[in-house]
């Protein structure tokens, strides 16, 4: 006999949680060139009060990179998400994920490549108002 269908708050069955689980694991088995540059980088800003997670779930979609304490998404996109139809749902995908909180902050491969310290500073000004205040 079939079991029943379990669902999460947000009305998505338990089983979609599971295959966004499933293909995330794959996608940081497997980060690209930019990818792996970044999370290095990423990973070192440990100390200064963030904590980056690399190909995470966050709702219905898989994000390159994420911050839950500075409520933060950073995207590396390739040459294909300057099609139309990427664009399109880059934008809704975006929307979805403002309405959770969480400020996106996308970067082209190429200018990661061809700026990488001006991109590191850019990407840390999107993330420093963000973190809490430190302690007294």
């Amino acid at each position: 006999m079939n079991e029943p269908v379990r669902y999460y708050r947000d009305g998505r069955p338990r089983r979609e949680k599971k295959r966004l689980r499933s293909s995330a694991k794959a996608l940081r088995k497997f980060l690209t060139p930019e990818e792996a540059k970044l999370w290095i980088v990423l990973r070192s800003w440990k100390r200064e009060g963030t904590r980056f997670r690399r190909q995470v779930v966050i709702g219905n979609y898989i994000v390159d990179f994420a911050c839950h304490r500075s409520m933060i998404i950073i995207e590396l996109d390739g040459s294909q998400h300057a099609e139309d139809k990427h664009q399109r749902e880059d934008i809704y995908r975006d929307q979805e994920l403002e309405a959770m909180g969480y400020e996106i902050v996308r970067i082209w491969n190429e200018s990661f490549n061809r700026e990488y310290d001006e991109t590191l500073q850019y990407i840390w000004r999107c993330i420093e108002p963000r973190l809490p205040s430190p302690s007294p």
